[in-house]
């Protein structure tokens, strides 16, 4: 019979452990977020994909947001307004 590691197996449970409280602190972030801050986050929360999201990002709801320090301006998209858009939007076949 083989002898159990009881160290070994408890670092095992611990990284899992830690994984799953990684996950949980994603999706809990996730939930409390209110507007995704960059394109790509966007495409991929939404599960659009990248491509497709950039050819109709121009049609999604969306805010502007500028920095006057440095000039630049930054596009964020709301998730409940976005999520209200897709659905309307959305056709099946």
């Amino acid at each position: 019979m083989e002898k159990i590691n009881t160290n070994e197996v408890l670092d095992n449970v611990s990284k899992l452990f830690q994984a799953q409280l990684e996950e949980i602190n994603r999706l809990r972030e996730q939930n409390e977020t209110l507007v995704w801050k960059s394109n790509a986050i966007a495409a991929k929360e939404t599960g659009l994909g990248s491509t497709y999201f950039d050819r109709i990002r121009h049609k999604l709801p969306h805010i502007d947001v500028s920095d006057e320090e440095s000039g630049t301006t930054s596009v964020v998209y709301p998730k409940a307004a976005v999520k209200k858009w897709l659905d309307e939007h959305t056709e099946f076949y």
